[in-house]
């Protein structure tokens, strides 16, 4: 059964209880604000799938690469895409009453103007939490010392920009008791994010978040790392459009399924992270 409050101005509002086919998903790139819009309204409407990751991009207008899961448990959910950043604010001044708190926020740029792509969910106890989007570097590391002396847990991050101005956007957790060991780094490299990467799964941390963006020219990345629990995970970064679509042409017949996509304009052309689990 779905019920839905309102699906238009790319958003929707709804709880299911799913029928059939628990766990089955359905991950698409290249699509123009329109056929996303419109696969969105399809696949929530009509098929009860729930958006679990999107990423827009700016690939002569803007694009998005998105996985949609029908989930096993029943819980409230709502998306945007396409926000200006004040926009954006006015869903942080307003949902948050009601119970409402981000668990994606993905920012892109095109034509040089800032755009942002949200998931949230609602819950009667949400959790503490405290976001921030529209960072300069220097601002980023300011929060992040900052958060992280008090406590705070990094659960997403997002780097962005136009290739010369670099922003960032990030959403915190405090946790009662226990917490993750975790680490997180931005501005690196490829090189340097390969090297990153091995050194934080040789200590039994795993990436929980892969963000790619560019700066002046070069692919960077910002990224969190947890020993939080997980399923095993199969992780490329900075992989051309044709490598991307590789990856799921081969992966799922090997029993994985995508948990997230990030894309944006490389130095190269369009560039993807994507990760599997299973």
């Amino acid at each position: 059964m779905v019920e839905i409050d309102g699906a238009t101005n790319g958003s929707v509002s709804l709880r299911y209880t799913s029928e059939l086919g628990d766990g089955a998903w359905i991950a698409r790139h290249g699509l123009d604000s329109q056929e996303f819009q419109a696969l969105f309204d399809a696949l929530t409407g009509n098929q009860g799938m729930e958006l679990v990751c999107v990423s827009g991009y700016d690939e002569g207008g803007a694009r998005y690469a998105a996985i949609w899961r029908k989930q096993v448990v029943d819980h409230a959910w709502q998306a945007r895409h396409g926000l200006d950043s004040a926009g954006h604010q006015d869903l942080f001044d307003t949902l948050p009453a009601d119970g409402w708190y981000p668990v994606l926020v993905n920012g892109y740029n095109v034509g040089g103007t800032d755009l942002y792509a949200s998931i949230w969910h609602r819950s009667a106890v949400p959790p503490l939490w405290s976001a921030q989007h529209g960072l300069t570097p220097q601002d980023y590391q300011c929060v992040f010392d900052e958060y992280s002396a008090a406590g705070w847990v990094p659960v997403w991050v997002s780097g962005f920009g136009d290739g010369d101005d670099v922003r960032f956007a990030c959403i915190w957790h405090r946790r009662q008791g226990w917490s993750p060991r975790w680490a997180a780094r931005h501005g690196l490299d490829h090189v340097q994010h390969q090297a990153a990467f091995d050194d934080f799964v040789s200590q039994g941390l795993h990436p929980s978040v892969v963000c790619g963006y560019n700066d002046h020219g070069t692919n960077r990345f910002v990224s969190v790392f947890t020993d939080a629990p997980s399923p095993s995970l199969w992780v490329r970064h900075g992989i051309s459009e044709p490598d991307y679509q590789a990856e799921f042409d081969g992966r799922p017949g090997e029993g994985w399924s995508p948990s997230q996509t990030n894309s944006w304009r490389g130095s190269t052309g369009t560039t993807f992270n994507v990760t599997f689990a299973k």
